[in-house]
């Protein structure tokens, strides 16, 4: 391909790190009439930012990790959110090990999203959620009622951002 021209721009509110503008790079797709369409993401490779074709929406850099612990029993995994006066509070559990959180928080109302792939599966119904004022607590029933080598799926290091709770160990 030739060398395409495009411009970033940030909407008026918005911001985006110095690292973020500087590491974009650019993928291209196709809409549907055929016509070429860039998009360019972040380092978190996430949200796609904005570009001069319209495309994209918010950069990551505005959205924030919050402390995450957690303890496990043989029939029970603890997740504790901390996140004081956090406002808008989501959780979304899937029976399949799924765990997504939103909220935002401060006196900016940063934006912050955490999604964790469980090491196994969960009863969703059986599971309590509890939104308080200083932290989030989840006390997720194991579908299979025994001990978890780790808490998430896979042969990665955790997030920097996930603890062990030893309080509740």
């Amino acid at each position: 391909m030739r060398g395409i021209q495009f411009c970033l721009y940030v909407e008026d509110g918005e911001e985006c790190c110095l690292l973020c503008v500087m590491a974009i790079r650019a993928v291209y797709d196709y809409k549907n009439d055929g016509q070429l369409l860039v998009v360019m993401y972040t380092l978190h490779d996430r949200i796609p930012m904005h570009n001069s074709i319209g495309v994209g929406v918010i950069c990551t850099c505005a959205i924030r990790h919050p402390e995450v612990k957690w303890a496990q029993r043989q029939d029970k995994v603890y997740i504790t959110v901390l996140l004081p006066d956090s406002k808008n509070a989501k959780v979304n559990l899937d029976p399949e090990g799924g765990f997504t959180f939103s909220a935002s928080a401060g006196a900016e109302n940063h934006l912050y999203e955490l999604k964790l792939d469980l090491f196994d599966k969960v009863n969703v119904e059986e599971s309590k959620i509890n939104i308080g004022v200083r932290s989030i607590i989840c006390v997720l029933e194991k579908a299979d009622h025994k001990w978890w080598k780790k808490l998430l799926r896979g042969d990665g290091k955790p997030p920097h951002y996930l603890k062990v709770d030893w309080d509740k160990w």
